[in-house]
């Protein structure tokens, strides 16, 4: 997410000098690790830390991948090359691990540091999806008890601080296929996917306990083509598979209740979203669906009560389209862009859509002839078939 990182880096002001050059090293110490077939809570604890030594890099045994390696490195105009990081007065000071290779289950985040200022740490799933935001004006010693997978340590005013180490205590569980599970409180989240395979899926349950969300920006960029996600999973997060640019199609299944902003946007070669009979989704996000130029068609399920601004932007290829009676309100620019609009299904009557508001932008929906639901013959008018609309003779 580098857009993220960029603007994240251009609200840093001058900056967190560092009196001397800091080499930050990863020293990985693995012993007995966990098995796939653990009970959840007994996954063991590592350490990982990060000093002023020269740097070293202790490297797990071969076949042992409950640790992937993470990169430190300095958000400046100079990036850092391996280990080593690099300060600079131009900018904010920020020390993270990269998104790409997140700590599976950080547990405790020890900091030694001096100077005349402070620290900010912040954890989370991603870089702009934080759980936890605290201040240190001293050397301090941080539990969680919501296992995040990302850091960030921060200062954004003029200071001199001086970093002696930092202690990173996790739990790690092997990833499946490359994807990462981060342990919430009684349930798994998918946080992260780094392997190769393009068809996944998603088990109902992770080492014991559900997996009901899939994190923000968790196959963002990736080469998936499919995914299989599992009953149970209720919150598909934001930018979660932006721009996946092989994946064709998704199946919602019924127990997902939200999808985020920006969600599927820029998936260019889906053609299929279809929703779980039964569905319990009532909200979706802004730019959800938009740039998927191929994507011809699509069927909202009932219980979603509003079209966010900008969720099918840019469809170019979209042609029908089923708006339940439940939406309220079609918010700006919903299907701007979507000039092969031909047919809306309305799960409605006409006095019913007539009390629809709709904002700037949807020209093209509201141009588009219009099917109004009826359970017995009419003309005009379409009713369910298998699931989809289909017009009465």
């Amino acid at each position: 997410m580098n857009e993220i990182r960029s603007r994240k880096m251009k609200q840093n002001t001058k900056v967190f000098i560092f009196t001397n050059l800091v080499f930050l090293v990863v020293g990985l110490f693995l012993f007995n690790p966990p098995h796939m077939g653990e009970v959840a809570g007994e996954t063991p604890s590592y350490s990982l830390d990060l000093t002023a030594s020269d740097p070293v890099t202790v490297v797990a045994e071969a076949g042992q991948k409950t640790f992937r390696s993470v990169t430190l490195d300095y958000a400046g105009v100079a990036q850092a090359s391996g280990y080593h990081v690099q300060f600079t007065s131009d900018y904010g000071g920020i020390i993270y691990n990269n998104e790409s290779n997140p700590i599976t289950g950080i547990k405790n985040i020890a900091v030694v540091f001096s100077g005349t200022g402070s620290l900010t740490l912040k954890t989370g799933a991603s870089f702009n999806n934080y759980y936890t935001e605290q201040e240190y004006f001293s050397s301090f010693n941080q539990s969680f008890t919501r296992s995040p997978c990302f850091f960030t340590l921060e200062s954004f005013a003029d200071m001199t601080i001086n970093i002696t180490s930092v202690t990173i205590t996790y739990s790690c569980v092997a990833p499946m296929d490359g994807v990462v599970y981060t342990l919430n409180g009684d349930h798994y989240e998918v946080t992260d996917y780094t392997g190769n395979p393009d068809m996944i899926t998603i088990p109902v349950t992770y080492e014991g306990l559900p997996v009901t969300v899939i994190g923000n920006g968790a196959f963002y960029k990736s080469n998936i083509s499919s995914i299989l996600l599992p009953e149970g999973l209720t919150t598909i997060g934001a930018f979660a598979f932006r721009s996946c640019q092989r994946l064709m199609s998704i199946y919602i299944p019924s127990t997902v209740t939200s999808i985020g902003n920006y969600a599927f946007e820029m998936c260019v070669a889906m053609t299929n979203v279809n929703f779980a009979p039964s569905s319990s989704l009532t909200s979706i996000g802004g730019y959800a669906f938009s740039n998927c130029g191929i994507l011809m068609e699509i069927f909202l399920p009932e219980g979603i009560v509003e079209i966010p601004a900008n969720t099918f932007y840019a469809d170019g290829s979209l042609t029908k389209i089923l708006i339940p009676v439940s939406v309220r309100t079609v918010w700006d620019n919903a299907f701007e862009y979507c000039d092969l609009i031909t047919s809306v299904f309305y799960g409605g009557n006409a006095t019913q859509w007539g009390m629809v508001s709709r904002f700037s932008g949807n020209d093209y929906l509201w141009n588009a002839t219009r099917y109004y639901y009826s359970e017995t013959p009419a003309s005009g008018t379409w009713r369910y078939v298998d699931g989809n609309p289909v017009l009465w003779s």
